[in-house]
């Protein structure tokens, strides 16, 4: 019996192939320890498991804060670890009823640095979030203690823990944010 080799690089391609389908599930998890994109290019930090609303997330805590998603801030009453057999699992309301908005309503305003275009954006997420969602914003009034300003920046972000938090709360666009960008962002509000 004629014993056949592969070329090296034939070899080499298959063990490449058979590692790649092994650990497929794995490929999209982010490495721990590995540096990113968090806060800023510079932040490092551990990524731990944890349960938010009853579902297992990732995060990274950072300086001592639990951040996930990349610019979320989440609080220990958000976080829970290990496994909550009596956590929500349907639905994103919060438990704590200070820290919803009263009548399902975000007042906002606009600082008039933002540009034109980008005030469309922001209105579009609006209606979105409205179309999907018992959700609703309207202009600040000056009775509005609580409430949501965009401005511009560098970065876009929105790093505040989930609800509303009393006072104001910014949300920072730079300006390539589009529509898509600030409903992520308004996703914590």
């Amino acid at each position: 019996m004629k014993l056949i080799s592969l070329p090296l690089w034939a070899t080499g391609l298959m063990l490449a192939t058979l590692m790649l389908i092994f650990c497929e599930e794995k490929l999209g998890e982010p490495t721990p320890g590995k540096q990113t994109d968090i806060v800023s290019s510079g932040s490092t930090g551990v990524y731990k498991d944890g349960m938010l609303n009853g579902t297992p997330i990732r995060y990274k805590e950072v300086n001592g804060r639990a951040i996930w998603q990349g610019d979320i801030w989440l609080t220990s009453q958000d976080l829970v670890r290990g496994s909550n057999p009596t956590a929500r699992t349907k639905g994103l309301g919060l438990e704590d009823v200070n820290r919803r908005w009263p009548y399902w309503t975000i007042p906002y305003e606009i600082s008039d640095q933002i540009p034109a275009w980008q005030v469309t954006e922001i209105i579009a997420s609006f209606k979105d979030w409205e179309t999907n969602t018992p959700i609703k914003f309207r202009l600040r009034e000056g009775y509005d203690k609580d409430y949501v300003r965009f401005v511009p920046n560098a970065l876009t972000y929105s790093f505040t823990p989930i609800g509303r938090q009393g006072s104001m709360q910014e949300v920072s666009l730079n300006n390539k944010s589009f529509s898509e960008h600030i409903k992520h962002e308004l996703a914590i509000l």
